[in-house]
Parts: structure tokens; C-alpha cells; sequence
């Protein structure tokens, strides 16, 4: 203001002015600024000099190019991968897997190194982080597809360890019949993988296990025995037909486990058993007046022609007497295989199976009678028994298909065992009597025990139609069917022609003989039951 006193007149009034104009300018442009939402981007009181040009990066030369003379370049300065931490995204590629300290640690390091052209906005009100799990942005060529991570939770000592997930087998999971019977995928994402295992070397999982138990109404094949009793004028009172082929109520089981979190390979084990095929027959005098078991008879002493027959009961001879016959015939099985998953599509899967197959087959027969005179004085009873046995052990191939749609579906199975078959046969005879000695088919040339083994196969063929009733149980119906080559049966340990040498070993020939013949043996059956799928 001293300065102005000095100027006079007109000059000072008008630079008054101006310079009161410019100080009220430059309050308002103060004013202004620290009150609106630029207020931070104000410059300091530093002159520009020019227009702005972002800093370039410290030249850093190594000795080597600095010996070479080789020209320094600006390195390439790369901007950092985005991070959206309003909607906590992260981002799957080149380092998958990264947390986010390490992240950010990167992104700070590449900060600090490179500086990036500026661009200024303004900012965005914060947002409070959402509560839902994140989600990963998973990278596919140039394009992020969002993927939803699920939120697991974990107890102690699982057996899963966190990090990994595994992801719907088969797409039966959410399976549920509700009218519309929904449709599902047969075969896996993926075979093969990291698989977690608990203590027995298995995979554990909630799925694990699957299994399901059968009735069967099964049917054996049978064998045919010789006319073993006669009645008045020789007619046939038993033998000459099939035996041991009447319907028997048996079962079947299976259970069986996931190997692999994928359901690709499981173990799975089976037992079936056809329950118990028996016969009894008995006649008496009041029945048939004439009782007799017809043989060959093959003695020096024998009448022309050599059919002869033991009388039981005949009124010629003045002798009363019965005569029963019994028999008995058991089958089961089981075996235990690994399937492999081969083939998957379209709704159906068909895997490779292979491991152990084990079957037995047990017949007996059993020829009792007994003989009085006219006064009751002599007793005679007569045993003849004889018992067939088999036993497989060996290795099985094959394969086995399962297929669904909707509700309904159809498991199959072809396979083949081949190994060894111990083949046993007990003969016994005994008379208890006047005088005693052996049996009538059964005597010394004969009896005893014998066992011999041979190679044999057992083909199975099975056919499965289920129902899904609910989310994890089928009502099923089915066909089943299952041989063993070579096996012996009881009429195979019966002499071919009956034929009996009393006088042996007196004379010859050695009869009755142990002449065995095989046979292939078979069971089928209709099947119906339960199947807890997986």
C-alpha cells in the first residue's frame, strides 16, 4: 500500500483495480478447489515446465553390454493383473494358485519397478465385501469364464484334504425320480487322478459302497439215474428219469466298493447259493406186493439171462420188506473281481472285470432196505450210499455293462472262469444181517474213496432290468445262468450197467466197478430283488 501512495492520480486508481480483480480471482480458484472433489489432484506451487511426460525407468547396463557397446532398450513395462476387490475375484492362469499376499507382493514389486501411464477418475464410494465365497475367474484362451467355487467345510482328521475338490461322478447324485424320471449320464468325468485312501488302502467316500440282495427261483439241470426199484412184472417204480431238477428257492448278494473318487474302478464281491434240491422215495408191501432192485449179475453162478433182480418183498418167497431212496443235491458259489471301467457314453458304461471265481457241487444218494421172512425170524437191511463232490478254484475274465434311462436300467454281465476241479466220490455198502457182508451196488470192488483233479471252465451269463424306486434303491428283475464243464455227478459213481459179481473176488470180473463219467453241470434261474445303487 506504500507503494501505491506513491503512484498519483489516474495510474493508481486503475491498478488498484487490477490488482484487487486478481486477488479475488485467485481467493475464489482456492476456494473452489479445496471444496471440490479434485481438491487432491491441485498442483503445488512448483512451475510447469511443459507439458507432462511420464518418468522413464533408471537405465540399468551390465558390464557386458557396457564392454559391448551394445545399445541400451526402455524394458517393457507390463501392467499387473487386475484385481476386483469390491467383488473379491481372482483370477486362475499363469499363477494359479497364488494367495493373495502373494499376489499383491507381486503386484507391489511390479509397482515399484515400472510406472505406468496415469489416468485419473473419480472415486467410487467403497463397497463392503460380499459374504458369499469368492468367485475364480478361470482363464480360457482370451476369455474369463466365471466358475462358483462352493464353500466346504472340514472336520478334523477328514480324510479329504482341503483344496481339493471332486466333482459329480456320474451325474446320479442329484438324481431323483419324480414323475418326470430325470435322465441321467453314464461313464466319469475322468479316470485316473489323485485318489485319498483311508486306512485299509481304500477310497473313502460317502458313495463308496453299493450292493444288492436277490431271491432266485432256480433251476438245476438235473441228472438221470438208473431204475433202481421194480414193482409186480417188473414195472418201474423208481429211476429211469431226471432227478434233482425241481424248482429250489436260493438267494444271491453282492456288495462291492468304489476304488477311485471317479467311480471308475470298484471291487465288488458276489455269493449265491441254490438251496437244497432233495427227493425222497419209499415203497412198502401193502403198496407192491412184489418189491425188487434190479441188477446185472454177472457171477459164475448166474441165471440166462444175467437180469436179475434182489427181492425186497414177494409173496412167492414169503418176504415183507420197504424200500426207500433219498437224495440230495447242493450248489453256491462267489467270487470276487475288480472292475475296470472300458467304455463310457451316452448313458451307459462297460467295464473289464477279472479275479477269482470259486463253486461247489455236492450230490448224494442213498438206497436203504429192509427184509423179514414169513415168521419175522431174519432180519436183512441193505445200505447203499453214494456221494459226489466238486469243488472249482480258479481265475475268471469278463465283461459287465451297466445303462440307465430315466428310472429304468440294465446291468449285464458275460464272463468266463477257467482252473482246477477236485472231483471226490464216496462209495459205501453194508449189510446187517444174516449173513453180513457189503451192499448190493456197493461191495468191495468198489467202495471207498476216490479223487482225482481236471481242468475245467465255468461260463455266467447274467441279465438285470431295474427300476429306480428312489434316489438310491432298484427294484430288479433278471435271468441268470451258470455251468461247470467236467463235473461228476452222482449217477457217475454208480457201476454203468449195475452190474454185481458176488463170487469176486473169487472170481472175475471186479463188479461192481467204480467206472465214473462227467457231465456238464448247469443252474439258471429268475431272479428278483433289491439293488442299492451307487
Amino acid at each position: 500500500m506504500a507503494t501505491l501512495k506513491l503512484i498519483r492520480g489516474r495510474k493508481r486508481q486503475r491498478l488498484s483495480t487490477v490488482l484487487w480483480l486478481t486477488m479475488s480471482t485467485l481467493a475464489g480458484t482456492v476456494t473452489f478447489a479445496q471444496e471440490s472433489e479434485f481438491a487432491g489432484l491441485v498442483r503445488g506451487k512448483t512451475q510447469d515446465r511443459g507439458s507432462y511426460v511420464p518418468p522413464s525407468l533408471p537405465r540399468r547396463e551390465t558390464q557386458s553390454q557396457a564392454d559391448s557397446g551394445e545399445q541400451w532398450q526402455e524394458p517393457l513395462i507390463v501392467a499387473p493383473r487386475p484385481r476386483n476387490v469390491a467383488t473379491a475375484e481372482v483370477y486362475e492362469g499363469d499363477n494359479e494358485g497364488d494367495s493373495a499376499s502373494e499376489y499383491e507382493q507381486q503386484v507391489d514389486e511390479v509397482s515399484s519397478e515400472s510406472v505406468a501411464p496415469a489416468s485419473y477418475q473419480p472415486r467410487q464410494p467403497q463397497r463392503s465385501a460380499p459374504s458369499q465365497a469368492p468367485r475364480v475367474i478361470r482363464r480360457a484362451g482370451h476369455v474369463h469364464q466365471p466358475m462358483t467355487v462352493h464353500e466346504h467345510s472340514y472336520e478334523d482328521q477328514h480324510l479329504f484334504s482341503q483344496g481339493n475338490f471332486y466333482g459329480p461322478a456320474c451325474g446320479m447324485e442329484g438324481m431323483s425320480c419324480d414323475g418326470g424320471c430325470d435322465s441321467m449320464c453314464g461313464g466319469c468325468d475322468s479316470c485316473g487322478g489323485y485318489a485319498h485312501v483311508g486306512p485299509l488302502g481304500l477310497f473313502c467316500h460317502t458313495n463308496q459302497w453299493f450292493g444288492a440282495a436277490e431271491v432266485m427261483l432256480m433251476f438245476r439241470s438235473g441228472d438221470r439215474l438208473p431204475v433202481l426199484a421194480t414193482g409186480v412184472g417188473n414195472a418201474v417204480l423208481f429211476g429211469g428219469q431226471r432227478y434233482y431238477d425241481d424248482m429250489t428257492a436260493g438267494g444271491r448278494f453282492k456288495i462291492g466298493t468304489w476304488l477311485d473318487p471317479y467311480h471308475c474302478n470298484s471291487l465288488v464281491f458276489r455269493g449265491w447259493g441254490a438251496g437244497n434240491e432233495s427227493f425222497n422215495f419209499s415203497v412198502n408191501d401193502t403198496q407192491s406186493a412184489t418189491i425188487g432192485r434190479p441188477f446185472l449179475n454177472l457171477s459164475p453162478t448166474a441165471p440166462n439171462p444175467p437180469n436179475d433182480r434182489l427181492l425186497i418183498a414177494s409173496p412167492t418167497n414169503n418176504l415183507t420188506g420197504t424200500l426207500a431212496i433219498s437224495g440230495n443235491s447242493e450248489v453256491y458259489g462267489g467270487d470276487i473281481a475288480i472292475h475296470r471301467q472300458w467304455q463310457a457314453g451316452l448313458g451307459g458304461v462297460i467295464e473289464v472285470l477279472y479275479g477269482y471265481q470259486h463253486m461247489r457241487l455236492n450230490e448224494d444218494l442213498n438206497i436203504s432196505s429192509t427184509s423179514f421172512d414169513a415168521d419175522d425170524a431174519i432180519v436183512i437191511d441193505r445200505t447203499d450210499f453214494f456221494r459226489a463232490d466238486n469243488e472249482f478254484h480258479g481265475g475268471e475274465f469278463g465283461f459287465a455293462t451297466r445303462y440307465r434311462e430315466g428310472c429304468w436300467s440294465f446291468d449285464g454281465m458275460i464272463k468266463v472262469a477257467a482252473g482246477s476241479i477236485n472231483r471226490t466220490a464216496t462209495l459205501d455198502g453194508v449189510t446187517v444181517g444174516l449173513p453180513p457182508g457189503d451192499g448190493l451196488l456197493v461191495q468191495q470192488s468198489n467202495q471207498g474213496r476216490f479223487s482225482n483233479r481236471t481242468f475245467g471252465w465255468i461260463p455266467e451269463l447274467d441279465a438285470t432290468i431295474g427300476y429306480r424306486y428312489t434316489q438310491n434303491l432298484d427294484f430288479t428283475i433278471g435271468y441268470h445262468v451258470i455251468a461247470m464243464t467236467d463235473s461228476l455227478q452222482v449217477s457217475g459213481t454208480l457201476d454203468p450197467q449195475l452190474g454185481v459179481n458176488s463170487d469176486f473176488p473169487n472170481s472175475l470180473p471186479a463188479r461192481p466197478a467204480f467206472l465214473p463219467t462227467y457231465d456238464t453241470f448247469y443252474v439258471q434261474s429268475i431272479h428278483f430283488g433289491l439293488q442299492y445303487v451307487y
